[in-house]
């Protein structure tokens, strides 16, 4: 299923990267920039790293256990993973707050309906500094090292398992802008940078609601 995730990312997902992400440190905490030899050595060892899609495997997998239950409406925290499922009794929306990378009170408050999975990951969430630079633990796909594109990403979808996925790698701006575009709900992003600010408008562009 993982194989036929990065085939389906068109190679954004890699669960073989598990090598590459202990060569900096992210396994074990033993954080350090490695030099390009070891990257380069790192790629050529084909570990298998599951932890990109397990907590979307997971929500896909308690949404069937709810359904044979017939659980009437129910609301998961799988950390960074919200899984809502069916319609509250009162018929208003579940309502998922957005966490701010900088602190303080969130980014917004998401409303959804139905069975929606909300998926969020950040460069907050684990991370070293080194010589002052900030390296986290979402590996760009393209350059095997930490980019600095967003500060947290959030995808809403009915599709939980590829919306962890997607959240995988470090996406360009323009690969960000595609997957909004492609994805049947929408996605929120939050950069450090000044010029990222301007994603946060596709949050208007895929949920009316949400503020």
């Amino acid at each position: 299923q993982v194989l036929a995730m990065k085939a389906r990312t068109g190679g954004l997902y890699d669960p073989q990267l598990q090598a590459v992400c202990e060569a900096w440190g992210f396994y074990g905490q033993n954080y350090r920039v490695p030099t390009q030899e070891e990257i380069d050595t790192a790629l050529t060892q084909k570990n298998w790293d599951l932890g990109g899609a397990m907590k979307g495997h997971c929500s896909d997998q308690a949404v069937a256990i709810l359904d044979a239950m017939q659980v009437d409406y129910a609301i998961l925290d799988l950390g960074g993973n919200i899984q809502t499922y069916r319609d509250k009794p009162d018929g208003t929306p579940w309502r998922i707050g957005i966490q701010n990378p900088e602190g303080g009170d969130p980014l917004g408050v998401l409303s959804v309906t139905g069975t929606t999975a909300v998926v969020t990951s950040g460069d907050y969430q684990r991370y070293f500094e080194q010589d002052g630079v900030l390296y986290h633990h979402i590996i760009d796909p393209a350059t095997l090292m930490p980019a600095n594109y967003f500060a947290s990403v959030s995808i809403f979808t009915s599709d939980s398992g590829l919306a962890d996925v997607l959240l995988s790698p470090e996406l360009t701006p323009p690969q960000m802008r595609d997957l909004a575009s492609a994805l049947p709900h929408g996605i929120i992003t939050y950069g450090r940078l000044p010029m990222m600010t301007l994603q946060r408008c596709i949050i208007r562009e895929h949920c009316p609601e949400a503020k």
